[in-house]
């Protein structure tokens, strides 16, 4: 516990900013993809604790992966999920047509199969290659 003052966050609010500024440039019915933890955890903070913009989808790339996720994105009526083998560039390009969809941050495998601007802090999805 020394050394716990010079290593605290109690002030850090870079999350708090990143977040705020997410929040509000979302359009409606925006299709989110996370590709860090610390952007998915903070999305779902905004949502689950705090209530914030549940027209907003989230979806963590790293977790397309497992079966169980791909169950739990299942509820989402109105998303689709192209195919049995679910990648962020494949849930980008199927979504694009039907809704805004952005980007966390960026990925060489991801931004190689998508074009995408930066939108601030996110980068809005324009085209799937």
């Amino acid at each position: 516990m020394r050394h716990a003052p010079a290593i605290s966050l109690r002030y850090d609010r870079e999350a708090t900013a990143w977040l705020a500024d997410v929040t509000q440039r979302l359009p409606p019915g925006a299709l989110l993809i996370t590709l860090q933890d610390r952007h998915t955890f903070a999305l779902a903070y905004a949502r689950w604790v705090e209530g914030r913009r549940d027209d907003v989808i989230v979806v963590d790339a790293d977790l397309l992966a497992y079966p169980w996720y791909h169950a739990q994105l299942r509820r989402h009526p109105s998303l689709v999920l192209p195919g049995d083998r679910l990648t962020a560039p494949g849930l980008a390009g199927a979504n694009l047509p039907l809704r805004p969809v952005f980007l966390a941050s960026t990925r060489d495998d991801v931004m190689a199969q998508l074009s995408a601007v930066p939108d601030g802090p996110i980068w809005r999805v324009t085209d799937s290659r």
